[in-house]
């Protein structure tokens, strides 16, 4: 016969079974979650290496199509009407204008497209200057005129780094409320800066349809400076798709590292690592304006068909318009023996980036009125400086010693 032992005894004993056995199951679950922390630490290390790998490709291919989107091109200006031929006597009419990143963009520019001998180029750069204060300098009105005198056939413009203080508020995109039925709610300064940029297009475009190669900021040292510029090119881009005849240029793209932000230096199309900036943060060295130059004229080439019509040996002006302003340092110190200057001065200011107050970089110092033929080497200043380069799709941190005015 079967009773129950319920002596002293037998209930520690019970009490130590069942403790016994909670340490078993505690030990079994703790060996359990063990191995499944340890399988998902190296499913997470597998996917984290799968992941960089990923990305390393992502980045590399990233950046081959940052240089193929770089340009929002209209298709049919360069499978529509045929242009006409161009010749050593009949050149392709080419103007030049813009902010002081214009005073790089132009001798860039125009000393490559000279020296095909089918292209006449001129150009005129206003320190501090853009479209939103047009007291200080009304671009609108300079333009027409310019137009009405030397009846360009092609115009490359830059403009918008100098109203970066516009920008103020929410950003353009991504964070304003989107209620159904109705348009996401735009600060000001957009608005009224949309309709000067359209203004400003309109009559660059003309009555002609002539094509108009519209640059945008390049990226900018300062945040602030950056944050204002940057999203002023995107406005201008959204601009520009209603011109059929305006090629919207990323400066932005054409001068950030592979990671988006300011490089002091690039990698040029030869692969070669340049000086691409001045040492403000804001200009182009005459490096970069080589370098911003040739990207304008690939494009300008692409619709013209230049190369395919130079002359060899032929080799037209460079003109640069009297009255022009620019930040000494960010152009050669000479153009070139073929180049006539016309009074363009030297302006004073740090940066010469306050285009909506004009306070900056505005007092012109010096002016030529002589054609310049000297071929003497820029001055230069010894500084030392860590830049960032974009080998296409990698990106390197180099201490370099560079031989470039510091302004």
């Amino acid at each position: 016969m079967e009773t129950d032992d319920i002596s002293p005894h037998s209930r520690r004993a019970d009490a130590r079974r069942r403790r016994h056995q909670r340490k078993r199951r505690s030990a079994l679950l703790i060996s359990t979650l063990l191995i499944v922390t340890i399988a998902a630490s190296a499913a997470a290390y597998a996917d984290r290496e799968r992941f960089s790998f990923l990305s390393q490709t992502s980045e590399r291919e990233k950046t081959i199509d940052k240089q193929e989107r770089v340009v929002d091109r209209p298709v049919e200006l360069t499978k529509g009407t045929k242009r006409r031929a161009l010749t050593a006597k009949q050149p392709l009419r080419l103007w030049i204008g813009g902010d002081s990143l214009a005073g790089s963009l132009g001798p860039g520019l125009g000393r490559l497209a000279a020296d095909t001998g089918v292209v006449a180029p001129v150009y005129e750069s206003r320190v501090s200057s853009g479209l939103a204060n047009p007291g200080f300098f009304n671009w609108p009105k300079r333009a027409a005129s310019e137009i009405s005198r030397l009846n360009p056939e092609a115009i490359a413009f830059i403009i918008g780094t100098n109203d970066y203080p516009i920008v103020t508020g929410k950003q353009l995109s991504g964070d304003s409320p989107i209620v159904e039925g109705q348009q996401p709610i735009r600060p000001k300064w957009s608005i009224e800066y949309e309709k000067k940029t359209e203004e400003m297009m309109r009559i660059l475009v003309g009555d002609q349809n002539r094509t108009v190669f519209w640059v945008s900021p390049p990226v900018m040292k300062d945040a602030k400076i950056n944050n204002g510029a940057r999203q002023i090119g995107e406005l201008q881009r959204s601009v520009a798709k209603r011109f059929p005849s305006v090629v919207w240029i990323d400066g932005y793209s054409l001068f950030d590292d592979a990671n988006g932000d300011y490089a002091t230096r690039i990698i040029d199309e030869s692969g070669d690592s340049i000086l691409a900036r001045a040492g403000d943060g804001v200009h182009l060295s005459p490096a970069g304006g080589e370098y911003l130059g040739g990207a304008v004229f690939d494009e300008i080439d692409l619709i013209w068909r230049i190369r395919d019509q130079a002359v060899a040996g032929y080799l037209q002006r460079v003109v640069e318009t009297k009255g022009s302003t620019y930040i000494p340092g960010t152009r050669p110190s000479t153009l070139g023996p073929t180049t006539e200057s016309t009074g363009a001065s030297g302006a004073t200011g740090s940066s010469g980036v306050s285009g909506v107050t004009g306070g900056t970089g505005t007092t012109g110092t010096t002016g030529s009125s002589s054609t310049t033929s000297s071929t003497s080497s820029t001055s230069s200043t010894s500084s030392t400086s860590t830049t960032t380069t974009r080998p296409r799709g990698s990106t390197t941190t180099t201490t370099t010693r560079t031989t470039i005015p510091i302004l």
